[in-house]
């Protein structure tokens, strides 16, 4: 995965889950990489990958709640769209706030009363 993921690898350190303490290291600018001890090929490692989002980025998920009437909200899926897409729709119900839905099922809050919050 690293190396064929450079942009996310290089110059980040991944812990290995279970197994031992190890920690593989991608130095920045290379392929290369060092362990801190021995670590079996098959060993699992768990790697968090970050994305900056704004209003343009395209989500393949995206759930929106809107209010029908005062208390009373509904939700609606979105798929391949942005949240300034979603804006540039006339909403007849007020949006109260829009989740990723990730892959695991999870909801990520990422737009509440007007805000970006991530």
């Amino acid at each position: 995965w690293a190396r064929e993921n450079p942009d996310l690898s290089q110059g980040k350190i991944f812990f290995s889950t279970g197994f031992s303490d190890g920690f593989v290291r991608f130095h920045p600018n290379t392929n290369k990489c060092s362990t801190s001890s021995f670590i079996p090929i098959d060993i699992p490692f768990i790697v968090d990958i970050e994305k900056e989002v704004t209003e343009e980025t395209k989500f393949d998920r995206l759930l929106e709640v809107y209010e029908i009437q005062e208390g009373v909200y509904k939700s609606l899926l979105h798929k391949g769209i942005s949240l300034n897409e979603r804006f540039e729709d006339d909403n007849f119900f007020p949006t109260k706030a829009y989740y990723i839905l990730n892959d695991d099922l999870t909801m990520t809050l990422i737009w509440k009363d007007g805000e970006l919050l991530v």
